[in-house]
């Protein structure tokens, strides 16, 4: 009796699965799956035709994974058009988003600096404060002189605080005049007079170093 020859069967590869349009990957970031989503938005990192749906997403994802990618995406295609919509990211109840935008726009202090005034003249005090923080962050020329007009102009505590306070790291002897407004402007408040004297001191040292 003859042996029989075996036989094998060889599998062909699956095809690789097709790439997804810039269209197809935006409507995927509204998958219930987090990690569908996750991956939309990676492989739409440097697609600016996403910028918007990647943008529209960040409101409405509550996956920390998911929006550290957006933002991620986000910042790689950035530019003035999506400005409105990373401001309003500053008032999210998420602080990760939050911080997600503060940083976004300390990337970018061009942009930001163009935007500057009407955060500062935002009417949520929150805004403010952050606009403050991010002109304490960012190498900009400018950015004392903001500093300074924030101080003479602003009636808030916390934000005139803030900018006290930003001025320790970034201001100079120019700042001094500055300061002294600020203290007859807010004479009875305890806090900023000794802000505004430990400030003062610290820079007259710097000064006379």
């Amino acid at each position: 009796m003859g042996l029989k020859k075996k036989t094998t069967t060889v599998l062909s590869p699956e095809p690789p699965e097709e790439a997804k349009s810039v269209d197809e990957l935006c409507h995927l970031l509204q998958s219930p799956d987090a990690d569908i989503r996750r991956d939309a938005a990676q492989q739409l990192i440097g697609e600016p035709k996403a910028a918007s749906a990647l943008m529209a997403r960040v409101p409405d994802e509550a996956d920390e994974s998911v929006i550290e990618v957006l933002f991620s995406a986000i910042q790689s295609v950035v530019d003035e058009s999506l400005v409105p919509d990373i401001a309003q990211c500053l008032k999210s109840d998420s602080a990760q988003v939050r911080n997600a935008a503060i940083q976004l726009f300390q990337l970018q202090p061009q942009l930001f600096a163009k935007h500057v005034l009407e955060l500062l003249s935002d009417a949520d005090t929150d805004t403010r404060i952050f606009a403050v923080d991010i002109i304490g962050a960012i190498q900009h020329h400018d950015a004392r002189t903001w500093l300074h007009q924030v101080i003479q102009s602003d009636s808030s505590i916390n934000v005139v605080g803030t900018a006290i306070d930003k001025l320790s790291e970034i201001g100079d002897v120019s700042s001094l005049p500055v300061l002294e407004s600020a203290r007859t402007k807010f004479a009875d408040n305890g806090y900023i007079c000794f802000a505004i004297d430990t400030v003062s001191k610290q820079l007259v040292d710097c000064a006379n170093e």
